[in-house]
């Protein structure tokens, strides 16, 4: 007895001096046959149970496999770890959902990647089809990238329906206005409204702007409503100079960049106005700039957009 004790004391120190290697307990060998492998992720998975001794055993089946991404953690389904023979109570659903230890960056660049390419195949199976494809989503930009037709709702309630170019340019209410897509929305009250071109040129009091501003609209408001302005912040201009007023329906402010915000094809910039209220705006990088931007932190800065810029929104949600 004491002669096997040692041999095994002796064969357990080897054992830990050695370098580890690498073991293959499982191989989803169809994997590799049925679909195009573009990046590979090693991950840790969490055990519990027997479940380790069934893998040392090998008892293991990856053939129905996959990864879902729920609430930025990964968990791996369709993996059958055979029950240890002698685990008894301590033996666990061999087919449970299992997490994968990844980095919190990985899972945010899978789900991202993930996703993008879920809706290249999704529009690719409605082309093949034809069948109508009802996709339910709370990312905006998903939504107007996929749909021929979209339906806002909220609290059980649509607000507006119609193509993607018709809820993001002309929004029905404030909600939608502020849900597809970024925008700067202020209470207004009408102070005029005569016609102008076919359509209505519409003066508004804006308390948040401490000014009137002008913005055209299809249908008649009465002097004295309360409504909603809203303008996206790429329809607004930045310079560093004041623009010529050019046209009397130009509406210019000046003010101060708080926070710029450069994000490789566009910059965008939180002017924060002489009165104080800050307005976002987008500008599109369409020039080559070999020193960075033009408009840096706190330069003065005058923002201006038309009138047709601008949309009326008569439903507010405040």
């Amino acid at each position: 007895m004491a002669k096997s004790k040692v041999v095994r004391q002796a064969a357990a120190a080897a054992a830990k001096q050695a370098k580890p290697g690498k073991r293959t307990i499982a191989k989803n060998r169809s994997a590799h046959h049925e679909y195009f492998i573009d990046e590979t992720f090693e991950a840790g998975i969490e055990l519990t149970g027997t479940e380790v001794k069934s893998l040392r055993e090998r008892a293991c089946q990856l053939t129905d496999a996959f990864c879902l991404i729920r609430g930025r953690e990964a968990w791996l389904h369709g993996v059958h770890i055979h029950p240890y023979s002698n685990g008894g109570v301590w033996n666990v659903d061999p087919d449970r959902k299992r997490r994968l230890l990844l980095h919190r960056h990985q899972i945010d660049y899978l789900d991202a990647k993930l996703r993008q390419n879920l809706l290249v195949e999704l529009d690719a199976i409605h082309d093949k089809t034809g069948i109508t494809f009802v996709y339910v989503t709370h990312d905006q930009s998903e939504a107007l990238s996929v749909s021929d037709h979209i339906a806002v709702m909220n609290a059980g309630r649509i607000l507006q329906t119609g193509t993607p170019f018709e809820i993001y340019e002309s929004p029905a209410t404030e909600f939608v206005a502020q849900f597809i897509g970024e925008t700067n929305s202020f209470v207004s009250t009408v102070a005029e409204c005569r016609p102008h071109n076919g359509e209505f040129m519409v003066r508004l009091s804006v308390p948040e702007l401490e000014s009137d501003i002008l913005v055209t609209d299809n249908d008649r408001t009465e002097p004295g409503q309360n409504v909603c302005f809203t303008v996206r912040p790429e329809k607004i201009r930045i310079t560093a100079e004041e623009p010529e007023a050019k046209d009397k329906s130009l509406n210019i402010f000046r003010g101060i960049v708080a926070e710029p915000v450069y994000s490789g094809f566009q910059s965008k910039f939180y002017v924060r106005l002489d009165n104080g209220t800050v307005v976002k705006v987008f500008k599109q990088h369409q020039n080559y700039m070999e020193e960075g931007p033009e408009i840096g932190w706190k330069d003065t800065v005058y923002i201006s957009w038309s009138a047709d810029d601008g949309y009326i929104v008569e439903e507010i949600n405040r």
